[in-house]
């Protein structure tokens, strides 16, 4: 029923035959939008906040992606007792971590942690003249390597409990005693019998509680890890930082394509270094809802 919409039709009909006909379709000043949707991001045109569930999406998009706008939270969930043994070494990880992951970033002109972990790069600093799909592509083979090495030191030494060894291997050559006395006596017995039903019981019961204990250690570990990435007493001053840093540019428009990456740099802060171990952070944020 809508003028318009039917000389638009009539426009795409002339536009599709073009390469026949080689009559162009001139779409008139009437016919062209006076308004744009946000998420079109048309900059040099008048737009609009559009209600439709993609305009929702990209406002919430936009806003979790800008660093600005991030503010750390940290979950009580993620809490466990004895993580204060590794909170030391957490440290000194995440700052291994974060150069790591800021040299990637700062070599391939990333700046956004999101889009180099997640593969999907939508904007370079001009630092890069070559093919941003070449660059993408570069930048997306190093963030697997980094998870993988830093999950292999997580892990580095992590079960190498000495003192637990030597229990386990004393209560089996006591175990092994037994059995070869009960041999001795006519192991096939009823008495044989009863020692190797309790032995194997006991074989079960150790199983569990290195199980037991592997995990709890592992839980300790992550926990502190996530702590030092997320909890007020180590990201205060980082987020003062980043403070500092946007009031001092706060007068210049910075973009992705701009050449002021120096200044964008310093308003980096790097949240992804526990999640290298995220299985295990799941597991213990499991636990509130058990």
């Amino acid at each position: 029923e809508s003028e318009e919409c039917i000389q638009l039709a009539e426009l795409h009909s002339i536009a599709v035959d073009f390469p026949k006909t080689g009559r162009p379709a001139k779409l008139s000043n009437k016919l062209q939008p006076a308004y744009f949707p946000d998420f079109m991001e048309k900059k040099r045109r008048v737009s609009y906040e559009s209600k439709r569930a993609i305009g929702v999406m990209y406002r919430e998009a936009k806003m979790a992606s800008d660093p600005e706008d991030v503010h750390v939270k940290f979950d009580p969930d993620m809490v466990v007792e004895g993580y204060q043994d590794y909170i030391e070494e957490a440290l000194a990880m995440q700052t291994f971590y974060n150069s790591r992951l800021d040299g990637i970033m700062n070599q391939f002109g990333i700046y956004d942690e999101a889009q180099l972990l997640s593969g999907h790069v939508v904007k370079f600093m001009k630092i890069h003249k070559r093919n941003h799909y070449e660059v993408a592509h570069r930048a997306m083979e190093q963030a697997p390597t980094l998870h993988h090495d830093f999950r292999n030191l997580f892990f580095e030494g992590l079960h190498d409990d000495g003192g637990a060894k030597e229990g386990v291997q004393q209560q089996q050559q006591q175990q092994n005693t037994e059995r070869d006395e009960g041999d001795d006596d006519g192991g096939r017995g009823e008495r044989g019998e009863a020692r190797a039903s309790n032995n194997s019981l006991d074989d079960k019961e150790d199983e569990i509680i290195k199980e037991r204990q592997r995990v709890a250690v592992e839980d300790r570990k992550a926990a502190a890890w996530y702590r030092v990435a997320y909890h007020p007493d180590y990201t205060k001053e980082k987020e003062e930082e980043k403070a500092k840093a946007m009031a001092r540019t706060k007068a210049m428009d910075y973009d992705y394509d701009d050449d002021n990456y120096g200044s964008r740099r310093r308003r980096r802060l790097i949240l992804s270094f526990p999640w290298v171990v995220g299985d295990i952070l799941t597991r213990i944020k499991n636990y509130a809802f058990e």
